[in-house]
């Protein structure tokens, strides 16, 4: 997963190239004013169509990219009553949409996770506390993070952004 805050177009096309090698499935873009969010599939346990990301319903403002696993899926279901997915993305996005910014509070797993909202403009970065997943960011630039380094250390080099 990528993104950055800026007006190069090209700039998330260039984090997602850099790392192409994560997922052949499927590659997504979304651009919302300056914010550009950008992830990359490798599809483990539905097909690449259901988990296509960044991840968004019809009439939500909530935009969801994640990389990791969720390790409480069953409890998450059963306490915050949302339906139980095979979906780790949907089943989060479900609780983001129940619970907002602090749907984290809820979660158990290793995940990098970048959410941002449209009506509030605002976008957040969230981290499983082991660090397991990792989530890299720079503010060298207009702000730009992605869950490995080559992509970040390429556009600060290049000044792409």
């Amino acid at each position: 997963m990528n993104g950055y805050i800026g007006d190069d177009p090209a700039a998330l096309e260039a984090m997602n190239a850099e790392i192409a090698h994560r997922g052949p499935d499927f590659s997504g873009h979304y651009k919302h004013g300056r914010v550009h969010l950008g992830h990359l599939l490798l599809s483990i346990r539905e097909s690449a169509e259901l988990s296509q990301q960044p991840y968004q319903k019809k009439g939500s403002p909530w935009v969801l990219v994640f990389n990791g696993q969720i390790y409480n899926t069953r409890s998450l279901a059963q306490v915050h009553h949302i339906p139980f997915s095979d979906l780790d993305t949907a089943m989060l996005y479900d609780l983001i949409e129940k619970k907002g910014w602090d749907f984290v509070q809820h979660v158990h797993g290793m995940f990098a996770i970048a959410l941002y909202n449209e009506k509030e403009g605002m976008l957040r970065l969230y981290r499983d506390t082991a660090g397991q997943k990792p989530l890299y960011f720079t503010t060298t630039l207009p702000f730009a993070f992605s869950s490995e380094l080559s992509p970040l250390v390429k556009l600060i080099s290049s000044r792409t952004i």
